[in-house]
């Protein structure tokens, strides 16, 4: 099966790099576009992707040798970006009411 970069999933994917809050999910979705793209064809896509032309040139910047650096780069530029509107994920290891472990 063959990914259409300029399919309305692709463009999801980038809505999700946007909304989700989760690091790693963040990680994972721009991973995943820069596998099913091309480096060369990738400004174009990146066009299409992030309405912000700051977040489609961070993402262009991403070089896939480099991925894991360029990629937090991005990420955090763009968390930073959204500040208090951020969303944010907190893995609970346990909850407790009054004495009792309820988790």
């Amino acid at each position: 099966m063959q990914f259409d970069v300029f399919s309305p999933s692709s463009e999801q994917f980038a809505k999700v790099i946007l909304n989700v809050g989760d690091y790693e999910m963040q990680v994972a979705l721009s991973e995943a576009l820069c596998r099913m793209s091309i480096k060369r064809s990738r400004k174009e896509m990146t066009n299409k992707w992030f309405a912000n032309p700051v977040f489609a040139e961070g993402f262009n910047a991403i070089n896939d040798t480099e991925f894991e650096i360029d990629c937090r780069t991005f990420l955090n530029d763009l968390n930073i970006y959204f500040g208090d509107e951020r969303r944010g994920v907190h893995t609970i290891f346990s909850t407790f009411q009054t004495s009792t472990s309820l988790f």
